[in-house]
């Protein structure tokens, strides 16, 4: 029968048990580093397979699919920026801040293959299929580091082509705040070349000043050669009670008059600007009347066919507020969190005009940072990972602590800024009782993104 008991065991076998164990550790740890060192090339390939996998390896549905992937070294290394010092001296006299370059560069859009009425479904399915797949792939070769979070779903791609072929007025919708940075030329001059009419929405002016919206309309005027509308359809938001509250600001036009002298915009001034944007339509040579001896009376007149306005634009800038308005009541949903609208839909906006609104989509671009996708409100907040670098950007141009009344000691950081709020707000994490920094840093940016804190881009200086 076998003993229970253990082997005895000295010190000098346990001694030279850790030694082995140690050396086997470390022949694994240098395994591991020799299988972690690639080269660049290895690296840019490993990216591009992750990011086509992303994208084709999902099941066909209508939900955005946004392309871009940041790695844990990036975010951490943006959150070590947090403890460095604010930066006072890009503070700027007012509510408008000048606009830098961080427009990036656009990248051509794709188009719907040509098609007609004698194929099938399964044929134009496959085509569109074919040639998207190509150029996501074509991208992501090209250019696999510095792609801009844009639409990678074929399905809300065709809503896009959809609006645009049954639509004879296009009208991209731009949030007034942020200008061209929402405005894109590749995709305005793909419709101009299908001979429809188009024209740019400058939307929710209720949050800018009137100085700035006309700025914006000459800069959109000679720079692209594109005519604009200013529409007021933002909600009333509950604020703050400092200058730099939205309904302080209200208030302050319309004592001035403001109100009355350019925000307010009509339903009849609508339809007149799409009416003037309409291209004139070509007479074909079987449709031109011909000479008849009738009474002109007698004839019966074609029924007139609505002119059908279809709405595009980014994710976030209003399109569905801008629609309720239109059609006078609520038809669609409202939601700050972007990419609310999933579908085409048309309605009707009176006897003479349908509105046919497409989902808010990203076009692709190169070198536009997070940041300025996180400003505009078109990257949802729920999903950042690391808030700090914003706030950064904001409390170095607006004066956060007067609106938030926290004193700015002397190279104040942007994590002890955080800190002061979240401790006034007795934001706390549940486990380990800390100030909870992500809830607060969040906040700060849905104040500013939301309107709470009112401020713009100034447009660019023409030459």
């Amino acid at each position: 029968m076998k003993s229970s008991h253990k082997k005895p065991f000295s010190g000098k076998q346990k001694k030279q048990q850790l030694s082995e164990r140690r050396e086997r550790k470390r022949g694994v740890a240098e395994k591991e580093t020799e299988k972690n060192v690639q080269t660049e090339e290895e690296l840019v390939s490993k990216t591009k397979t992750k990011l086509k996998e992303q994208i084709f390896a999902t099941k066909r549905d209508l939900r955005p699919k946004l392309l871009g992937m940041e790695t844990k070294e990036e975010i951490d290394e943006r959150k070590k920026l947090a403890d460095f010092p604010i930066d006072l001296t890009k503070r700027v006299n007012g509510r408008a801040i000048p606009l830098f370059d961080i427009t990036g560069e656009e990248l051509d859009i794709i188009t719907r293959p040509p098609w007609n009425y004698n194929m099938t479904a399964e044929e134009l399915d496959q085509n569109e299929k074919v040639i998207f797949e190509e150029w996501i792939t074509k991208i992501i070769d090209e250019h696999p580091k510095n792609i801009n979070y844009f639409e990678s779903n074929l399905e809300t791609w065709r809503q896009l082509w959809r609006v645009v072929e049954r639509s004879q007025v296009v009208l991209m919708i731009v949030d007034v705040r942020f200008g061209c940075i929402q405005f894109n030329r590749k995709v305005a001059e793909w419709i101009k070349s299908l001979n429809k009419g188009f024209g740019v929405i400058l939307n929710k002016s209720d949050l800018v000043d009137e100085k700035i919206v006309l700025e914006w309309q000459e800069y959109f005027l000679k720079q692209f050669g594109v005519k604009t509308l200013y529409v007021k359809t933002n909600q009333a938001i509950e604020g703050r009670t400092e200058d730099w509250d939205l309904e302080s600001i209200r208030n302050e036009k319309k004592k001035e008059g403001g109100e009355k002298s350019y925000v307010k915009t009509t339903l009849q001034d609508f339809e007149n600007f799409v009416m003037e944007l309409k291209p004139p339509k070509e007479i074909k040579e079987e449709e031109k009347p011909i000479e008849q001896e009738e009474d002109d009376s007698k004839k019966i007149k074609p029924k007139e066919k609505k002119l059908v306005v279809g709405l595009i634009g980014n994710p976030n800038v209003g399109k569905s507020s801008l629609l309720n308005w239109l059609v006078g009541k609520k038809v669609t949903s409202v939601s700050s969190h972007p990419g609310r609208t999933k579908y085409l839909q048309t309605y009707n906006m009176n006897k003479h005009i349908t509105l046919a609104d497409c989902p808010g989509m990203m076009f692709p671009m190169i070198n536009q940072s997070q940041l300025i996708q996180v400003i505009c409100g078109i990257y949802p907040l729920s999903q950042l990972r690391e808030p700090y670098s914003i706030v950064r950007f904001f409390l170095e141009r607006l004066p956060l602590d007067k609106i938030y009344s926290i004193e700015l000691t002397p190279n104040m950081t942007v994590m002890e800024f955080v800190e002061a709020y979240a401790q006034k707000k007795n934001y706390i994490t549940g486990k380990a009782g800390r100030l909870d920094t992500h809830k607060a840093a969040r906040e700060i940016l849905t104040d500013c993104i939301r309107g709470r804190i009112v401020f713009m881009f100034e447009p660019p200086k023409l030459e």
